[in-house]
């Protein structure tokens, strides 16, 4: 789905245009009122006509994750970027998920060559922003392009890769891998869609092909490959003198004596070349970069919201702090010990060198002050809240009026076919029209989250009118996220005692002490854990997902995890092996019953697409794959034997309405047994 062609529109108001002429100039701060749910709209253009690299910050990853998906959606996939942030805790002895690191990785890479290719715009909330990574001169150091017919040391080569990060394997199959058999060598590298198998002619590079993982088979033929950095925590870049410094201002004088010989053996090995194990507990050692470091001074910086970016902000480093005093008085981190994220004021600093800065601040978040800002001409669409008759008429009056109507929904058909019940014309399709003419209406069907919000704009070419399912049905599709931490905050919580044992997805089991406000009387509600040594972990509520009861098959009580240690993962791993030895037995029982035959449905009718559509959620990928597969076994010879697992509101329910309708379609009957 393309909106891109409506900016023309916003582009050719004059306050845009004055807005635009301001941020051109060679130093600028500027502040932007505008609705909320225009920003997105109002961003894309900007980068677009300024045609430079743009990082904004929003205040949290959630504000973040929706301004970039919007964003997308008026500028397209290749728009904008998400610089995420990662899980873990400061000062924890706990991996970052590969796919967020690379994805961070991904990101940086297009901010380092942004001279060369089109300009990008970054969105990072101010947890990722405030975050260290790689600095600059290693990433452009480290990073390498692989070309036909170069000349290529494979021993030298293979040694940089495994010093950048990349993990040596007998068979590519996931970013940041690469295999060796002879004068061929295989890389899937980070950011990129497919990995490569390179062919060397003695040291020459005859072929260089990308293949599909899975069979191992070549697809196409390319010329080059850039090879990025696959860790941001990389030892082995950073000078021994300037290491040797670091690890000395370090006191271990207050840890206990287990964890201060673990601590000097985890020294000498870093300062002797090597990795140690849990190699992100010492990201402050060496990563000193910054995402504003990558931005080049050219670039525009934009806040949303810029009060409460740097009130999120402060949230970080004063839950830093809380954790570092904690571990500290417990003797299990040295005194000094340097911190993974940056503190705001040194932010602010890197903030400060850019002389193009915009200050967005949504319309609903405070007072207009017209006369010292900008103030783009939106508005607010009409709402209908179902009342399709009244929608048609308005929609026939602004068509009427000369105005351009855009629908971005989910149910574009039957929504095209009520206007032409009505006698309205409209273009029903997946794009929008790159000349959209006077007087026009056009109904897109939404994609992804969709649209969340219309609005209204003003503008000397003819006025713009955009519909959401938000203002023509009442309720607009959004991620199931919203819904599944909502769902489970009623069920989960009111189940949930002071004293019960609960099960976090990456801490471990640790008992329920109650709910109430965050460490120091941070903003928010927060659940509060115990562990093992009276560690507590402070669990915000968008996170309650992370969280479960504690099932056992004895009513002995369990053992409470220790924070910061690998105890966890090893239980894991344990769990993992017996569930394998299970598996095993179930796949000779399961193979047998390919041999029976069963009752095959047919394709899919129109009406099941009527009825999938009228969902009021976006399908998460984990429910549109089982979605696919259910049918798929229905449409099939063989019986149908599967189970569909899932906690509360992770949307179970959806998933077998659609299957009772694909078989009341083949005229049979279907009974749905609940508890």
């Amino acid at each position: 789905m393309r909106l891109s062609s409506l900016g023309r529109l916003l582009g050719g108001t004059p306050q845009f245009a004055k807005l635009r002429k301001s941020l051109t100039r060679k130093r600028s701060h500027e502040k932007l009122i505008v609705p909320e749910q225009s920003v997105p709209f109002a961003l894309v253009q900007l980068w677009r006509e300024l045609d430079v690299p743009m990082v904004v910050v929003a205040p949290l990853p959630e504000h973040a994750r929706r301004l970039y998906e919007q964003m997308q959606l008026w500028g397209g996939e290749s728009c904008a970027l998400h610089f995420p942030e990662t899980e873990t805790l400061p000062f924890e002895r706990l991996a970052s998920d590969d796919g967020t690191i690379q994805q961070r990785l991904s990101t940086l890479a297009a901010l380092h060559v942004a001279g060369e290719t089109r300009p990008p715009a970054v969105v990072a909330s101010a947890s990722a922003a405030t975050q260290k990574t790689l600095d600059r001169r290693s990433f452009g150091e480290s990073s390498h392009d692989i070309c036909l017919r170069d000349s290529l040391d494979l021993d030298e080569t293979l040694d940089l890769w495994r010093r950048i990060g990349y993990r040596f394997e007998s068979s590519v199959a996931a970013p940041g891998q690469f295999s060796r058999r002879g004068g061929i060598i295989d890389v899937f590298p980070v950011g990129a869609q497919a990995p490569v198998r390179v062919e060397l002619w003695g040291n020459e590079i005859d072929t260089i092909r990308e293949f599909d993982p899975f069979t191992q088979r070549s697809t196409r033929a390319v010329e080059s490959v850039t090879i990025i950095p696959a860790r941001e925590t990389l030892p082995s870049l950073t000078p021994r003198e300037w290491l040797d410094a670091r690890l000395g201002r370090v006191d271990v004088s207050n840890c206990v004596p287990a964890s201060a010989e673990r601590l000097q053996d985890e020294f000498n090995a870093l300062l002797d070349g090597y990795e140690v194990e849990e190699l992100e507990f010492y990201a402050g050692f060496f990563n000193h970069g910054s995402l504003f470091d990558y931005l080049p001074d050219g670039g525009m910086l934009v806040l949303v919201r810029p009060g409460r970016v740097a009130g999120a902000a402060w949230d970080v480093e004063e839950r830093t702090e809380h954790l570092r005093e904690a571990k500290e008085r417990r003797g299990e981190l040295p005194r000094l010990f340097p911190s993974s994220h940056f503190a705001w004021h040194e932010v602010e600093e890197r903030m400060g060198r850019f002389a193009r800065r915009l200050d967005v601040e949504p319309s609903a978040a405070g007072e207009r002050d017209e006369a010292a800002s900008h103030v783009l001409p939106f508005g607010a669409a009409p709402s209908y809240f179902g009342k399709l008759e009244d929608f048609v008429e308005d929609v026939d009056g602004f068509a009427g009026q000369e105005r351009r109507v855009v629908a971005v929904t989910s149910h574009s058909r039957r929504l095209g076919e009520i206007l032409d019940s009505y006698g309205v014309d409209a273009n029903v399709g997946p794009d929008l029209d790159d000349d959209t003419q006077p007087g026009s209406v056009s109904v897109l069907q939404a994609e992804g989250a969709g649209l969340q919000e219309g609005f209204t704009l003003s503008a000397p070419s003819g006025d713009l009118v955009v519909f959401s399912d938000a203002e023509v049905f009442g309720v607009a599709k959004r991620r199931s996220s919203a819904r599944r931490n909502t769902m489970r905050r009623a069920v989960f919580l009111s189940e949930l005692t002071p004293g019960d044992y609960v099960v976090h997805v990456e801490h471990g089991i640790g008992r329920f002490v109650g709910t109430g406000k965050g460490p120091r009387g941070q903003d928010g509600e927060f659940l509060t854990l115990q562990y093992a040594q009276g560690d507590k972990l402070y669990v915000p509520m968008e996170h309650l997902d992370r969280v479960g009861p504690y099932v056992a098959p004895l009513d002995r009580p369990p053992s409470l995890t220790r924070l910061g240690t690998q105890e966890w993962r090893r239980a894991k791993a344990r769990a993992e092996r017996s569930t394998r030895e299970m598996a095993s037995e179930l796949l000779a029982l399961y193979a047998s019953r390919e041999l029976s035959e069963g009752y095959a449905f047919a394709p899919d009718t129109h009406w099941q697409a009527e009825l999938e559509e009228s969902f009021p959620y976006e399908e998460t990928p984990d429910q549109l794959s089982t979605i696919s597969e259910v049918k798929s076994d229905m449409e099939s010879i063989r019986p149908m034997d599967r189970l569909i697992c899932g906690d509360v509101g992770y949307g179970k329910t959806e998933i077998a309405l659609r299957a009772a309708f694909k078989a009341v379609m083949e005229g049979l009957q279907v009974a749905i047994l609940v508890p």
